[in-house]
């Protein structure tokens, strides 16, 4: 083996596994005028 896949291998074996809650995550997307429909509102996509 080379020193490199041993590193690989430890590295995956020290590596503590972590609950789904603890990769949640949120995106953002800021609206403007492009995204609205003929009456001014937002219904959350873009064609």
């Amino acid at each position: 083996m080379t020193d490199q896949a041993t590193r690989s291998e430890r590295s995956e074996e020290e590596i503590p596994g972590k609950p789904t809650a603890a990769s949640r995550t949120t995106l953002s997307h800021i609206m403007t005028g492009s995204d609205t429909n003929l009456l001014g509102t937002v219904h959350g996509g873009v064609i």
